[in-house]
Formats: C-alpha cells, sequence, structure tokens
C-alpha cells in the first residue's frame, strides 16, 4: 500500500504564514511576531517557516511588500474607474489612504502601516515605492498643489487614526477631491 502523499503547495504556504504573521502583528505587535508564534498560527512547522522565509526579518519585509502590491493594485483599480486623466493619482491615492478613515474603520493594511512607522528599512521600502509611484505619474500628477493635496490626506489619515475630531470629515473629503480637477 503506497502512502499518500500531500500535495506541497508553496504558494498557499507561504500565503498562511504572511496572513498569520499580519494577524499576529495587528493584535500584538510586531515584536510578537516571532518565528514560533507565526508558524503556529499559520499550521506549519519552525522548518517550514524557514523554508519560506529564513528570518522574522524576511517575514515582516514580505508583509509590507505584501502591503504595497495591494495599495497598488487598489491605487490602479480606481485610476482605471477615473475618465479625467489629470490628478487620477492624486484621487485614487485619497480614496486609498483615506477609505478606512472615512468608514471609521481600521483595517489591516493600516494597522501594518502604523506599526512599520517605527521602522527605518520598512518605511524605506514605503517611501521607495511611494516615490516611484510619484513619478511614475508626473505626468498627470506632478503639480505642486496635488503633491500639496495627498499630503494633506496623509495628514487626515493620521489624524482619523488617532481619534481626532474632524468635523465634516466627508466634506473636507469631497474638497480635496474637487480640488484634484483641472
Amino acid at each position: 500500500m503506497e502512502s499518500q502523499r500531500r500535495k506541497k503547495q508553496p504558494d498557499l504556504v507561504r500565503r498562511r504564514l504572511i496572513e498569520a504573521g499580519i494577524s499576529i502583528a495587528v493584535e500584538h505587535g510586531l515584536a510578537a511576531a516571532t518565528v514560533q508564534a507565526v508558524s503556529d498560527k499559520a499550521g506549519v512547522t519552525k522548518g517550514g517557516f524557514l523554508h519560506h522565509f529564513p528570518s522574522k526579518r524576511a517575514l515582516i519585509t514580505a508583509i509590507i511588500k505584501d502591503l504595497i502590491t495591494s495599495a497598488e493594485r487598489e491605487i490602479n483599480e480606481h485610476m482605471a474607474e477615473d475618465p479625467d486623466k489629470y490628478g487620477s493619482f492624486t484621487r485614487a491615492y485619497i480614496e486609498f489612504s483615506l477609505n478606512s478613515a472615512w468608514e471609521g474603520l481600521y483595517d489591516r493594511p493600516t494597522a501594518i502601516a502604523i506599526l512599520a512607522i517605527s521602522d527605518s528599512e520598512l518605511r524605506s521600502i514605503w517611501a521607495d515605492w511611494y516615490n516611484e509611484m510619484q513619478r511614475k505619474h508626473r505626468q498627470t500628477d506632478g503639480d505642486e498643489h496635488l503633491a500639496i493635496i495627498r499630503l494633506t490626506a496623509d495628514g487626515l489619515w493620521l489624524a482619523a487614526l488617532s481619534d481626532l475630531d474632524i468635523p465634516n470629515l466627508a466634506k473636507i473629503r469631497e474638497r480635496l477631491l474637487d480640488r484634484t480637477r483641472n
């Protein structure tokens, strides 16, 4: 009788490890996302973890890169739906950045971004991506006033996340979006 072998699914295992790392980091902070804790939560051996990620640091970096991939996909979707090319990146960035703030929700990508603020390497990965997006969209969104609007959206996002009382947040959002148009 042949022993039944489970088909290896490395992409699925990697995804489970990333999701477990996100869950632990959001609930307990990045420090709590140890190799053992993530392995246990993902239902993977420590050796399985180390096969996919040589260290906890490699996992945390993968989590940030996963967040960036998700962010870029969402921004691109917003831009694809926008009939006006001028300011389309800025409008998409506002929608992506502030979506959770408008709804009063604090989603996992937001929580991971907050956790990454205190880590210079992770901040650098995010900054490199953001700077590349700005260069990529310079033709449509290179104006100084659009940069000011994106920075304002970042400030609003942080204020909402900090539970500051922001009167008329929805109206502010609409005014920002309106100011991105010719």
